[in-house]
């Protein structure tokens, strides 16, 4: 079924490890892909990459220590 995301708590979810896909579950605090109710944090010197055609979402993105967000053609990540 659906979930309604409005009565979820926001987590945060920050990127661990080298660089990756961002869609890969194992690359995360939480070990989930991050959600639309989750603040997104990415602090080493990584690159993190939205692959082609993917939507992600995140409540918001943090970048800090030369972290890098590479989104390829046709991918996007919606924050709200």
């Amino acid at each position: 079924g659906m979930i309604d995301e409005g009565v979820l708590t926001t987590a945060t979810n920050t990127w661990t490890g080298m660089s990756g896909n961002w869609n890969v579950p194992t690359r995360w605090s939480l070990g989930a892909v991050p959600s639309g109710c989750t603040h997104v944090i990415i602090n080493t010197n990584v690159t993190v990459t939205v692959p082609e055609d993917y939507s992600g979402r995140a409540k918001s993105i943090t970048l800090s220590n030369n972290a890098l967000l590479d989104i390829l053609t046709g991918g996007i990540i919606v924050t709200d």
